[in-house]
């Protein structure tokens, strides 16, 4: 009788403070739903193609302004998630892990589709007389696929010199560097993760990267552009980095945690 009075009174004050739905077991397995939620928000929202057509949109009133034809100039795109649509792939991992072996696979297969608005753009930068590089971590074993499927979706400058994949380090800063050696002067970077804006981005917790976006505010917009992707990012590490030791009930509760909510 003992017990019962004392997990009356428990759930009370649970319910009274709000946290009820965040401590009851089946709300942290159905947490993985956002995975699902993710990849449908992707397929078939409006907004998330509107926030996409607005990034290129942008980035063509930028490159209207700053285009110079008596400079060698260069603009430097991430490809997965910033010009080509992974979605269907990363609706696969739904139920599972990634793998690199399987996404090798996905890229092989030459289907991903064009992120909306990026064809279009990728060819008024062409015809602004800027270059465009590709530069991607996807691994270099799937080059020729990638070029492929580029070149499939009309996308310019799909070709070994302009497509730079990873080799060994997934820093990208190299290239970059690389890119910079051959004359050209970059004037866009684009990516759907902010990693590529800055080699020491990773290394940072989720506080330290938005005080790293209010102090670059200024350059969104116009020298970086971000595409939408809530499918996959670094969020999770930047809260807790050794969250992939952490049991899936565990882990969630600490996801929980970080969410701020207006107690009713």
């Amino acid at each position: 009788m003992k017990k019962v009075i004392w997990y009356i009174l428990i759930l009370i004050c649970l319910v009274e403070t709000g946290y009820i739905i965040f401590f009851t077991k089946n709300s942290y397995d159905n947490f993985s739903d956002s995975i699902a939620y993710s990849v449908l928000w992707t397929q078939c929202s409006a907004e998330y193609e509107a926030l996409c057509y607005q990034a290129f949109n942008g980035a063509k009133q930028y490159i209207s302004k700053i285009k110079n034809k008596a400079k060698k100039q260069a603009i430097i795109l991430d490809i997965d998630e910033t010009v080509l649509n992974n979605v269907i792939y990363e609706a696969s991992l739904i139920n599972s892990e990634y793998n690199e072996n399987i996404f090798i696979k996905w890229c092989k297969e030459i289907q991903a589709e064009s992120i909306c608005g990026a064809v279009d753009f990728c060819n008024f930068v062409k015809d602004s007389n800027i270059e465009i590089f590709y530069i991607s971590n996807r691994s270099k074993i799937v080059l020729e696929e990638t070029i492929e499927n580029l070149k499939k979706l009309n996308f310019p400058y799909a070709d070994k010199k302009h497509v730079l994949l990873k080799e060994n380090a997934s820093d990208k800063q190299d290239r970059f560097n690389y890119v910079k050696t051959l004359g050209f002067d970059i004037v866009l970077y684009g990516n759907d993760k902010l990693d590529i804006f800055d080699k020491n981005f990773t290394n940072k917790n989720y506080i330290e990267r938005k005080q790293w976006v209010k102090e670059n505010k200024d350059k969104f917009g116009n020298l970086y552009i971000i595409l939408p992707n809530i499918i996959y990012s670094d969020l999770y590490e930047t809260l807790d980095k050794n969250y992939r030791k952490y049991s899936k009930s565990q882990w969630n509760k600490i996801k929980y945690s970080f969410i701020k909510y207006w107690r009713k």
